[in-house]
């Protein structure tokens, strides 16, 4: 026969045992996945977005951005054909702060990286390409408007200070510069977010 002692004992482990469940419920990090849009043309660099964001504490989001835009086959001519194509990739962090029970201001910074190519032939032989390479450093403001539970849609910009390399090849004269831009855009993009 048990003592009260070891009862008491018992009773305590098997009640943490069946709550287990329920608490690492509580405490798993929410996560959000999402698509975003400058644009339904696909004439910007990043005209079309996926990203995923991960609760790395109370309010505080990990955020990993694609980018993909200025995709275009184009046949200027019957002899003559132009491929463009861009592809980014970004890293952030963002704060979150509830303004009412449903909608939520983020912010916080993004490190990128994007390239972007052009590609031009005239009689199946290239005669010019360019090739950017770009790396920066913006700042996420957002509105991220909770439908319910599993729904959400946001709104954000990203001004951004960037530093670039580009190389030309026409015609078999090549150059190379390398740039830094700060860019300040009006651009908004528009996402929808399934939350998890």
């Amino acid at each position: 026969m048990l003592n009260c002692h070891t009862r008491f004992l018992l009773f305590c482990f098997l009640l943490v045992v069946l709550q287990a469940p329920a608490f690492a419920q509580q405490t798993a990090a929410r996560k959000e996945v999402g698509l975003g849009f400058t644009g339904l043309n696909f004439n910007s660099s990043n005209a079309f977005s996926a990203f995923y964001k991960k609760e790395i504490k109370e309010n505080v989001y990990r955020r990993l951005s694609f980018f993909l835009g200025n995709i275009g086959l184009l046949n200027t001519s019957s002899d003559q054909t132009r491929f463009d194509a861009s592809i980014g990739f970004g890293i952030g962090r963002e704060k979150r702060k509830a303004l009412d029970e449903k909608l939520w201001f983020y912010r916080g910074p993004q490190w990128t990286l994007n390239t972007f190519l052009q590609v031009a032939t005239n009689n199946r032989q290239t005669t010019s390409n360019t090739y950017n390479l770009n790396a920066g450093i913006g700042y996420i403001l957002g509105l991220q408007h909770n439908l319910n539970d599993r729904w959400a849609i946001n709104l954000e910009t990203i001004p951004t200070f960037s530093i670039g390399y580009q190389w030309d090849n026409r015609s078999g004269s090549e150059s190379e510069s390398f740039s830094a831009n700060v860019f300040l855009s009006n651009t908004v993009r528009v996402g929808i977010v399934r939350r998890f």
